[in-house]
């Protein structure tokens, strides 16, 4: 898990591709709230 400014920073410096996933509801019993948000790349 990234706690930073800096380490948001090298992870997408170091990914080719970032794709930004956001929760905007949920239904039943998730991992996650609506309003959570990832960042998620191929590596």
């Amino acid at each position: 898990m990234y706690k930073s400014r800096n380490d948001l920073e090298l992870f997408i410096k170091r990914s080719d591709v970032v794709v930004l996933v956001e929760v905007i509801s949920v239904h039943g019993s998730t991992p996650r709230n609506d309003d959570a948000w990832m960042l998620v790349s191929e590596d």
